[in-house]
């Protein structure tokens, strides 16, 4: 997928974006917003908005769950109880 220097990455639909991201979750466990982008743009893949516009609107939805963490200097985000 490499065209010259750049990367070219696949922007996930919404559908698919929010499977990426549950299925991170659920198989690492809690992730700051750093983890989760860097573990997308390794797939060759970005979200459809800014990762962490995505994962907030997730929150909102409550489909995932997430706060600001002192100890991770950001937000960290999970599925299911933490």
């Amino acid at each position: 997928m490499a065209r010259g220097n750049i990367l070219e990455r696949k922007k996930l639909d919404t559908d698919e974006a929010v499977k990426v991201v549950v299925e991170l979750l659920g198989k690492e466990g809690p992730m700051t917003t750093i983890q989760i982008e860097e573990r997308i743009m390794k797939r060759g893949e970005e979200c459809p908005d800014t990762v962490v516009l995505f994962l907030s609107k997730l929150r909102l939805k409550r489909v995932i769950k997430g706060e600001v963490s002192e100890k991770h200097k950001g937000w960290l985000w999970w599925v299911g109880e933490q």
